[in-house]
């Protein structure tokens, strides 16, 4: 049974509970858990692809802020006013 996400606070609960070591970053172990855990199921190419996507530094870890940072994408105009 896959677990419904609610948008990206659940993403940011799956990433944090697999965060073991509490640094910010996922290795590629973590990653693949917190998408598990996230209800995604993806093929090892599909898995792999995502990870080197998000790992935008090459450093292989995926950082949380640069996560959310292509989860959410650019302010529309209205989000800046507010902000």
């Amino acid at each position: 049974m896959h677990k419904r996400l609610y948008g990206i606070r659940e993403i940011q609960f799956c990433f944090i509970r697999n965060d073991k070591n509490k640094n910010g970053f996922l290795d590629r172990e973590e990653f693949k858990w917190a998408m598990k855990e996230a209800g995604l199921t993806l093929t090892k190419t599909e898995e792999t692809n995502l990870f080197k996507y998000l790992d935008k530094n090459f450093d292989d870890h995926v950082s949380y802020n640069e996560f959310l940072k292509i989860i959410r994408g650019q302010m529309n105009e209205r989000r800046l006013i507010v902000v």
